[in-house]
C-alpha cells in the first residue's frame, strides 16, 4: 500500500480506504449484441476526440510537463538534500515545479518563522525538549499548509535554518580561490626575476666592478587586497626598470614579503573554510537525524490509520 507525504503527516491524515478481494462481478457478453456507449471500442472513441494524421498519429500535442525536477537546484539544497534526505532512505525532496513556489508561500508566515527558530535552537542546543518543540512548531506549520508536501516542507525549513553558516562558508571558499590567484601572480613574477638576477649574475662573472653592474627588467606592482571584477588579480606594468644587484636583491625580497602574506592569509581562510565545512557536516548529521525522527513519526501515523 502506498502512502502519501501531504501536510497531515504528523498530526493526522485521511482515512485509507480498504481494500477487499473480492472478485469482481462478470457477465455474459453476447458476441453478436450490438456495440453500445459503455461497450464501444477505445480507439474509435479516442479517434472521434483526438485528429490523427494518415499514419494514425494524433495531430493534437500535449504538454509532456517539467521534464527536470533538479532545475534551479544550487549545490547547497543538493548536499542538503543528500546529506539530511537522502541519506535516510527519502527522495531529495526539491522539485523545480513546487520547490520555491511553496517557499514563496510559506517563508513569510509566522508558523514557518517559528519552525526554523526551532529548529536553530536545536542545532545549538539538541536536547530531547528543543526536539520536541520543532517538531511541535512544524506541526503547526503542516496544518497551516495542508496540501504541501511534509519533506518538501522540512526541507525548506532546513535550508532557511543554515543559510547564514551557508554564506560563511561560501564567502571563506572565494577567499581562499582569491589568494590561490593571488599567490599564483607572484609566484609567476618572481620566477621572472628570479630569470632576470641570473642573467645579471653572468654578465658579472670575473668582472671586478659586479656591483655596478646593471640590468633592466619589466617591474610589476600588485594590490593584494582584492581581485578585479573578473576574477583576476590587480596587476600593473609599472615600466622598465635599469637597476644593480642590490636593487635587484630588493625586488626579490619585496615579492617574497608579499609571498609570505598572502601565504598567511590564505591558510587564516582555509581554517575558517575547514571550520565551516566541519560545522556544516555535524550540521547536517544532527539534521539527517531529524528527519529520521520525523519520517518515524509519519510511518506510525499511517500504521495506526491502517
Amino acid at each position: 500500500m502506498s502512502t502519501t507525504s501531504g501536510g497531515a503527516g504528523i498530526s493526522g491524515g485521511p482515512k485509507i480506504p480498504t481494500v477487499t478481494n473480492d472478485p469482481v462481478p462478470t457477465a455474459d457478453v453476447d458476441a453478436a449484441a450490438p456495440a453500445t456507449a459503455a461497450t464501444a471500442p477505445v480507439e474509435a472513441t479516442t479517434a472521434a476526440a483526438v485528429p490523427v494524421d494518415k499514419y494514425g498519429v494524433p495531430l493534437v500535442k500535449t504538454d509532456a510537463g517539467p521534464q527536470a525536477v533538479d532545475t534551479g537546484m544550487t549545490p547547497a539544497d543538493r548536499e542538503l538534500g543528500e546529506k539530511a534526505f537522502v541519506v535516510n532512505g527519502v527522495a531529495l525532496p526539491f522539485n523545480a515545479a513546487t520547490t520555491n513556489k511553496l517557499n514563496a508561500q510559506v517563508k513569510d508566515t509566522p508558523e514557518f518563522k517559528a519552525s526554523v527558530g526551532a529548529l536553530q535552537k536545536y542545532q545549538y542546543n539538541p536536547t530531547p525538549a528543543n526536539l520536541n518543540n520543532f517538531a511541535s512548531k512544524f506541526t503547526a506549520l503542516m496544518d497551516a499548509n495542508p496540501n504541501a508536501n511534509v519533506m518538501e516542507l522540512l526541507f525548506l525549513v532546513f535550508r532557511a535554518s543554515i543559510e547564514d553558516m551557508n554564506k560563511d562558508k561560501e564567502y571563506y571558499l572565494y577567499k581562499l580561490q582569491d589568494y590561490n590567484k593571488m599567490a599564483q601572480s607572484l609566484s609567476d613574477y618572481l620566477q621572472y626575476l628570479t630569470g632576470v638576477s641570473q642573467d645579471l649574475a653572468a654578465q658579472s662573472v670575473n668582472n671586478s666592478k659586479a656591483n655596478e653592474i646593471g640590468i633592466d627588467y619589466d617591474t610589476k606592482s600588485f594590490d593584494l587586497t582584492c581581485l578585479k571584477s573578473d576574477g583576476s588579480v590587480f596587476s600593473a606594468d609599472t615600466g622598465t626598470k635599469h637597476t644593480t644587484r642590490s636593487g635587484l636583491d630588493n625586488e626579490l625580497k619585496k615579492v617574497e614579503s608579499d609571498q609570505t602574506t598572502v601565504s598567511n592569509e590564505r591558510e587564516l581562510a582555509s581554517n575558517a573554510f575547514q571550520s565551516f565545512d566541519q560545522k556544516s557536516n555535524q550540521l547536517y548529521n544532527l539534521l539527517a537525524s531529524v528527519v529520521k525522527v520525523m519520517n518515524d513519526m509519519r510511518t506510525s501515523t499511517v500504521r495506526n490509520m491502517m
